[in-house]
């Protein structure tokens, strides 16, 4: 071998390493970029979701309260109830990301993703709108006191099942950091 294709072959075997050396180096830097960028997602979805989670919590501990108020009221005969459970206020939007993105599967059993579900599809317009029209009979004297009363237990026993699940996901989730 002469002096110019030792020259040749060490400049290309260099070229070759460097190259490779540069590829490999950016494959592990889009790696590592994709990591920290689904770690930061990650902690946006959940801390939004503890959010939520707080939110849904108030509304079913103020609709038990309401429920709880206009028993008293139909008991006594008192027509003045204004108890509306607007059930369609229950947000989900961060709950349906974490699912999506897999972070609900991650932290909760089979059992309270189920719970979890059954909370979500039971606060919808159709059981809002039954109470709004079950109160409004009541009031106009269409119903008595004890069909009233059993709408009442069922309404209490949903919102408060419901409440539970959500309970249950909210501890999993600020345990979570």
């Amino acid at each position: 071998m002469t002096v110019g294709e030792t020259t040749f072959w060490s400049q290309a075997a260099a070229a070759l390493i460097g190259t490779v050396a540069g590829f490999a180096f950016s494959i592990v830097l889009f790696y590592l970029t994709e990591h920290i960028k689904r770690q930061r997602d990650r902690e946006r979805v959940l801390k939004g979701l503890r959010r939520e989670l707080q939110f849904d919590l108030a509304l079913f501990t103020s609709w038990l309260a309401g429920i709880d108020d206009a028993r008293l009221k139909v008991a006594a005969g008192d027509k003045a109830i204004y108890l509306y459970l607007d059930y369609t206020r229950v947000l989900s939007i961060f709950i349906n990301q974490a699912v999506r993105d897999g972070l609900l599967y991650d932290l909760l059993t089979d059992d309270e993703l189920v719970g979890l579900d059954k909370a979500l599809r039971s606060s919808n317009p159709q059981a809002e709108q039954e109470f709004a029209n079950r109160l409004t009979s009541w009031k106009a004297g269409e119903i008595n006191n004890s069909e009233m009363f059993k709408t009442f237990e069922f309404h209490k026993y949903v919102v408060s099942t419901s409440k539970k699940a959500i309970e249950a996901v909210a501890s999993k989730v600020s345990a979570r950091k």
